[in-house]
């Protein structure tokens, strides 16, 4: 139903964007047609009315002894002249006439090849309006009725030197004619194109459909199947919708969670930390941060988890829910611990081999004992460097002195082939090298990060910790360098993942919507049809009843029926109640304003606290998304005011400021310290 909606309104557009455009085209087009005519008539009339003005001048001359004298002669001669005139136009005429006391009277006229003198005129007729400007002493041109009441395109000029008046015209439908048949071509051809058009479009879209439904269960099958916990909640903190994974991770069930918050999860001590980054998420200084946390299990024991937080929110900027996706780390950090404690078994056996080597070098009046300890040393060094997970390698300004059996793997390269010569150029990629002298240069210590290069020139990065040191009377530098190439990758998939996440959930925000609309709809039908035939059959039961003669038995079945249709009353409304809780059919029908005023009323009736409303529009246009988000944000708010907030009195006001709604939800309740959420 829903894509057959969007199809009709598609070829509704495409109808009125062929008729503006058209239209438009066709009205420029007369626009220049009808200047270029009245131009054409004026041209005319301004000829005509020279050529006689000349003619009656030579003929007051020379033609003083021709009956009726210049005039007649002058009258004479531009007969016998427009007799060989074609005209011009299927309907454009020449007109020549004089007024004779209240009377236009035409002396001449010319009408595609008809000279028939048309009968007079009475001056204070609403026909001939153009002569009647002509014989006035005026020119020009203009529109209005000529002397047979047809709407004409004149041009008007007085003949002054015998006081008569000349017109020229044509009728306004010739000028129209041809514009009036493009219109209705453009008609024909707009609907036959728009047609075609949406045949085709609809073959094509067909199968986009169905794709997108089958985008959308696989969407659905990601989110329960995630491998990673992921969960919705409001601004309070309340879960919405969570998945396997993350029920699975902490402990409760879905229904279980549903009650709880995600401040009743975190272990106490880490309730502090992450606030700052929440703050900011809110104010929009971030769009998701991470953390690691502890959650406390349902049995009660620490579950270390990796903390993903985005937030969604509305164009105006409004937080909508946050989208939390949570990985469990607890084994990631025992073993975390366990290299933690190694490697800082390693330091302090690393830091007495540095203290030994520096006390030897102190010593040189006795070479041979500082020569047998070092080379003593330098096993011991070397066995112990051997035992550590990283790779390590002493150099002397970029010379590789020592370099243990991890170094030489992870960079491809035998000892001989490194040993003496600059590390550098080996085994740091070209493109950060430079960072990398710098580092060296300015003595930084590290940890920090750069590229690694390979013998067979393969690239990786690595972690990077250097410490200075005494070696054979000398100040070297002592690097430990760790292939960080898995955290990367999977870093990279966390971010990946997330960015999906956020999408999912948009998709299912829309989704979980349309089927409230859809189980709204069936409770409607099914149940409300259920619920009015049993009311109908206890009312014909009960005007059955009123006939039985024995009145105790009526009175007392009639009893049970009124209490039998009260029930079904109070089933009506409930059923009413929550069809408008999953989809309130005033949305749809009158708009977001007329739908949140009912909202409101509703919810000062059911909870008996005071609820006021307040907008300076009366309208506002939004899509159906944003409608509807609109709505449930305030219909979430008040719910959560009558259950949590203590409240007396309850205030919604909406409001247009430039581009933006602002909307605001005040109570005079307990309230909540925002900064606290987690």
């Amino acid at each position: 139903m829903r894509k057959r909606k969007e199809i009709i309104q598609l070829i509704i557009i495409m109808f009125l964007v062929v008729i503006i455009v058209g239209g438009t085209s066709i009205y420029l087009l007369y626009q220049t047609a009808f200047r270029q005519a009245e131009e054409r008539m004026k041209e005319i009339a301004i000829n005509q009315a020279s050529l006689i003005n000349e003619i009656a001048k030579f003929n007051r001359i020379n033609n003083i002894d021709y009956p009726g004298g210049s005039f007649e002669a002058t009258l004479s001669q531009l007969k016998n002249a427009h007799e060989d005139f074609r005209g011009f136009g299927e309907t454009g005429e020449f007109t020549l006439a004089s007024i004779e006391g209240n009377f236009i009277v035409f002396l001449l006229n010319h009408r595609h090849g008809s000279t028939t003198i048309p009968p007079p005129v009475s001056l204070n007729s609403d026909l001939a309006e153009p002569m009647r400007r002509s014989l006035s002493g005026k020119s020009g041109t203009m529109v209005g009725l000529d002397y047979r009441g047809e709407t004409v395109l004149a041009a008007f000029v007085p003949v002054e030197e015998l006081n008569l008046g000349v017109v020229a015209k044509i009728d306004l439908s010739e000028i129209r004619h041809p514009f009036i048949q493009a219109i209705l071509y453009s008609l024909i051809t707009a609907m036959i194109i728009i047609f075609l058009g949406s045949l085709l479009f609809i073959k094509i879209s067909n199968p986009l459909f169905i794709n997108l439904e089958k985008s959308e269960l696989q969407f659905r099958n990601t989110f329960e199947q995630a491998a990673v916990g992921i969960a919705h909640s409001d601004t309070e903190g309340s879960f919405i919708l969570v998945n396997e994974k993350f029920s699975e991770i902490v402990g409760y069930t879905q229904n279980e969670l549903r009650e709880l918050t995600f401040k009743d999860l975190i272990y106490p001590e880490d309730l502090e930390p992450g606030e700052e980054n929440f703050s900011k998420l809110l104010d929009g200084a971030l769009n998701t941060y991470s953390q690691e946390k502890r959650y406390v299990h349902k049995n009660g024991s620490i579950v270390w988890v990796n903390l993903t937080v985005s937030i969604v929110r509305e164009k105006s900027g409004d937080p909508v829910f946050f989208i939390r996706v949570v990985e469990d780390i607890s084994r990631r950090k025992e073993y975390q611990k366990e290299l933690e404690d190694t490697y800082s078994k390693l330091k302090q056996s690393r830091d007495s081999t540095i203290n030994l080597l520096e006390d030897l070098s102190r010593e040189n009046q006795e070479r041979k004992k500082v020569a047998e300890a070092l080379s003593k040393s330098e096993e011991r060094f070397r066995h112990l460097s051997q035992a550590t997970f990283e790779g390590i390698v002493i150099h002397d300004g970029g010379n590789v002195l020592i370099a243990n059996d991890q170094y030489l793997e992870m960079f491809g390269y035998e000892p001989d082939e490194i040993l003496g010569k600059k590390a550098y150029p080996l085994t740091v990629a070209p493109e950060a090298r430079r960072s990398m002298i710098k580092r060296v240069t300015k003595g930084s210590l590290g940890p920090y990060e750069s590229i690694g290069q390979r013998k067979d020139g393969t690239r990786f990065p690595m972690e990077i910790r250097v410490r200075e040191m005494e070696y054979k009377g000398r100040k070297v530098r002592m690097g430990a360098i760790m292939d960080i190439s898995e955290r990367k990758l999977a870093e990279e998939r966390l971010s990946t993942s997330a960015q999906q996440l956020r999408s999912l959930a948009a998709h299912l925000q829309s989704v979980r919507e349309e089927e409230r609309k859809v189980v709204a709809r069936e409770i409607h039908d099914e149940f409300g049809q259920v619920l009015s035939a049993l009311k109908m059959n206890l009312s014909i039961i009960e005007q059955k009843v009123k006939n039985i003669d024995d009145h105790i038995i009526s009175r007392e079945i009639t009893e049970e029926l009124i209490n039998s249709k009260e029930i079904i009353a109070q089933s009506v409304r409930d059923v009413r109640r929550l069809i408008t809780e999953l989809r309130p059919e005033v949305l749809d029908i009158h708009g977001l304003i007329p739908a949140l005023e009912w909202q409101i009323e509703e919810f000062s009736n059911r909870t008996k606290l005071k609820a006021d409303f307040s907008s300076n529009v009366n309208e506002i246009t939004f899509d159906q998304e944003r409608d509807i988000a609109i709505f449930r944000i305030v219909q979430e708010a008040l719910n959560n005011i009558a259950n949590h907030a203590k409240a007396t009195k309850v205030r919604v006001d909406i409001r247009k400021q430039k581009n933006e709604l602002v909307l605001k939800i005040k109570d005079n309740g307990i309230g909540f310290n925002i900064k606290r959420i987690d």
